[in-house]
């Protein structure tokens, strides 16, 4: 798993495609290459303390090596962008929720190519 370049986490946020959540939005873009990137987008409107914040981008990024590894998605760049009212989801919650919008990805997978 790979973080963004600089600079390119606008780039997919302008033009990704994107799955309504009620907790987070994801945008993500085929990136043509082998492998995925991530970010997670976490603002202090969400919560003013950084640990608070650094746990959520801790879990989002545990689940989406979880998930990465399940379901073999590869060859995308995704950002989560999470908002406020996720800080009172638990980790099975939040796995559960990050889940469901990235079957999304995965139907466009077997169209890809």
């Amino acid at each position: 798993m790979r973080l963004f370049p600089k600079g390119a986490v606008a780039t997919v946020i302008k033009s990704g495609i994107s799955p309504k959540g009620v907790f987070f939005h994801i945008r993500a873009l085929s990136n043509r290459g082998g492998e995925n990137r991530y970010s997670v987008v976490v603002s202090s409107k969400v919560s003013k303390k950084a640990h608070e914040r650094n746990l959520l981008k801790r879990r989002a990024r545990e689940i989406l090596r979880k998930i990465q590894k399940e379901k073999g998605l590869m060859g995308w760049d995704i950002a989560i962008l999470f908002k406020q009212t996720v800080s009172r989801l638990s980790f099975t919650e939040l796995e559960r929720e990050i889940k469901t919008a990235l079957t999304v990805f995965t139907r466009h997978e077997t169209n890809r190519y």
